[in-house]
């Protein structure tokens, strides 16, 4: 009995014993071990993304900002309906069920997968209806483009992570992202995942915002009749860029083809190149205009100077140059007007290799502009010591060479404002989170390449160009345009092809006090391929709409000289005393108010569509000088066609008519209809 009961005791010390260890074991040998394993299954560290700062125009016209979406996640060990989660999925991203399934179950070892991101915030309502222990709903800042398409090259896209991969997006990623947090959370007894106040937790600190050089309603006009001259002309690609020739400024900057950021799904690395500044091409006869301010510069020649231009035909070397619009003997102004290759070929050897090297590479041939923004090519030029007989015959007319859109606009901004190249800008100002200028950029001068006289007779003679010879296409009557046109054949596999081509157009206005320059190019057009053809008609289309958004800043008196050009009267109709006076400058004419200046204009002579020349008298009567009650039968009697849209509703907001659109752009024609005792006027209105 007593051997029985030492037994017993000897058992019970021995169980004593071991949980003894087994205490010391939790608590100090595997303390560490233990706690961590607890950390890993209760807690959960998450990260909380920083909002991503605004991107605005100059207008402040929002262009990228991020919104609150929903990133859906699960943890397959408590997951209970996978099947639920996978339908609600399904429906929310269109993608297979089944791939979500197969997902959650190759991932079983794993506590945290993400399934899906960027999932509307009305989602969060149902996953959370489920009641599912495993199921991780995290609500986090992603890009939203207002406008789309819009600019997307210049704007660029960020990825799943929020990373900027090209443009802006990309070139100011570290100052637009900002710094991300985190939370801890903490499972309870049911597995579901609450934040822990007492845990560990920074907040994110939100990325600065950005005001841009972008004009949003510039950069629409540009993108729209590029890519329908693009269609028209059947080219495989094209740019086109607006800039403020003084300044520096991008007003807009457009590529095609182009995709959606808000939806990567339709990317492409066509779509997301920025052919503005990664193309390069050899001008042709955009480059005519350095090879003549050289010239000019250097005193070589004069406008009225007499060339020979051989009937159209000049050998070099191996090679014969043609021109397409043959000259004999003429002056050189005649050479520019019809671009002629023989002569520019010819007198380029008055100047030496190293003079046309440094006016090239003064213009910026050769050189990055310094744009802020990546991907930017330097272009090819030939140093002196690379020249061979016939290399500055060839470039003085544009082959040989290599430039970027911008590079050659940027050339011809420095003859638009007076000699001086500066250096093209896309942001103006970085923004704190109340939107007020943390930083300004200012404009920016590099070096002054030719002297103003000979940048206003340069511009005089590119004006001549658009008004007589190859840029007659990109003319607008009673609007002074300065310009030149390239058509450049491709090197393609060490032949030039006579079936593709680049097709340019480049110029400016106002002449003498120029407010735009633009350019225009298309790559490989297949419905003509002249440059007056398929690029001027561009720059025209683009310019024309451009001159209504100028009118809304000052144009001096003398921009416009007054000459005997006619053309047609806008419609003034709806516009203010300030707008109409900034009209009549910008078109060169005199106007008289037959009465008070108050109101809008809603009688005018002469009648718009009419010609009229510079200096000719407009009698106008405004809106204040008739009664209330008779508005609305004086605005019936109205020429309403053709009349742009914003200045049709203006008119209709004189009246107790209900405007009523349909479509955009100018009238075509208006409807007033009467119904229980409202006034309708329907607007019907396109391109």
């Amino acid at each position: 009995m007593r051997r029985w009961k030492v037994w017993s005791l000897a058992i019970f010390f021995l169980i004593f014993l071991f949980f003894l260890y087994r205490l010391f074991d939790l608590q100090v040998l595997s303390a560490k071990n233990y706690r961590q394993r607890l950390e890993r299954q209760a807690y959960r560290t998450v990260p909380i993304p920083a909002a991503r700062g605004n991107i605005y125009d100059r207008h402040h016209q929002l262009l990228a900002r991020t919104v609150l979406r929903l990133t859906v996640a699960v943890d397959p060990k408590l997951l209970k309906k996978p099947q639920q989660v996978a339908q609600l999925l399904h429906r929310f991203t269109s993608l297979p069920a089944d791939s979500f399934r197969t997902q959650i179950a190759q991932a079983a070892h794993r506590r945290y997968v993400v399934l899906a991101r960027n999932l509307p915030l009305s989602a969060d309502t149902l996953f959370a209806a489920l009641r599912d222990p495993g199921v991780i709903r995290i609500k986090t800042p992603v890009r939203f483009y207002p406008f789309g398409p819009l600019a997307v090259q210049t704007l660029g896209f960020v990825d799943a992570q929020g990373k900027g991969q090209t443009g802006i997006e990309q070139q100011y990623d570290s100052l637009l992202r900002g710094t991300d947090g985190y939370q801890t959370y903490l499972r309870d007894a049911l597995g579901r995942m609450i934040p822990d106040p007492a845990g560990p937790s920074k907040s994110p600190q939100n990325g600065h915002s950005l005001r841009l050089t972008l004009d949003y309603r510039i950069q629409q006009i540009v993108e729209q009749e590029l890519i329908a001259g693009i269609q028209k002309a059947a080219a495989a690609a094209g740019t086109a860029i607006a800039m403020d020739p003084t300044t520096g400024e991008i007003l807009a900057m457009a590529s095609y083809p182009h995709f959606n950021p808000n939806n990567l799904r339709t990317f492409s690395p066509a779509g997301a190149k920025n052919r503005a500044i990664a193309d390069i091409y050899e001008p042709g006869s955009t480059f005519k205009g350095i090879t003549a301010a050289a010239l000019l510069e250097e005193g070589k020649i004069t406008p009225s100077d007499s060339v020979d231009g051989h009937n159209g035909r000049l050998r070099i070397e191996d090679h014969v140059v043609r021109d397409a619009h043959p000259l004999g003997k003429t002056d050189f102004r005649t050479a520019l007007i019809h671009s002629s290759n023989v002569i520019f070929a010819e007198l380029s050897r008055r100047l030496s290799a190293e003079q046309f090297y440094r006016y090239a590479r003064d213009f910026g041939f050769g050189l990055p502009t310094g744009i802020d923004l990546p991907g930017e090519a330097r272009g090819i030029l030939k140093k002196p010591g690379e020249f061979d007989a016939a290399t500055q015959m060839f470039m003085a007319f544009g082959y040989g060479l290599a430039a970027t859109a911008l590079q050659i606009l940027n050339a011809y901004a420095a003859i638009a404002n007076g000699g001086t190249l500066v250096q093209p800008m896309v942001v103006r100002a970085i923004l704190d989170e109340d939107g007020e200028p943390l930083h300004t950029f200012a404009p920016k001068e590099i070096r002054r390449v030719i002297s103003k006289e000979t940048a206003d007779t340069l511009a005089h003679l590119l004006e001549l160009v658009v008004e007589r010879g190859t840029g007659r296409s990109a003319r607008i009557a009673g609007i002074r345009i300065a310009g030149k046109t390239g058509t450049a054949q491709q090197l393609i596999n060490g032949r030039y092809s006579r079936q593709d081509y680049t097709s340019s157009f480049v110029g400016f206005f106002p002449v003498d006090t120029p407010r735009i320059a633009i350019i225009v190019m298309l790559n490989k057009p297949r419905r003509g391929y002249y440059a007056s053809q398929v690029a001027a008609p561009i720059f025209r289309k683009i310019a024309r709409k451009l001159i209504p958004l100028l009118l809304r800043s000052p144009v001096s008196t003398s921009t416009f000289a007054a000459d005997t050009t006619r053309f047609r009267l806008p419609p003034l109709y709806g516009l203010t005393a300030q707008q109409v006076e900034l009209t009549a400058q910008l078109y060169g004419l005199r106007y008289q108010p037959l009465g008070t200046t108050d109101g809008v204009v809603i009688w005018q002579s002469p009648l718009p569509g009419n010609f009229v020349r510079r200096g000719d008298l407009l009698r106008l009567r405004f809106s204040a000088d008739v009664p209330p009650d008779s508005l609305s039968t004086v605005l019936r009697r109205l020429r309403w066609k053709h009349l742009p849209l914003r200045q049709a509703l203006t008119l209709v907001q004189l009246t107790n008519a209900i405007p009523v659109i349909h479509g955009s752009g100018q009238i075509r024609r208006i409807h007033w209809i009467r119904r229980n005792d409202s006034l309708f006027c329907h607007l019907y209105a396109s391109p």
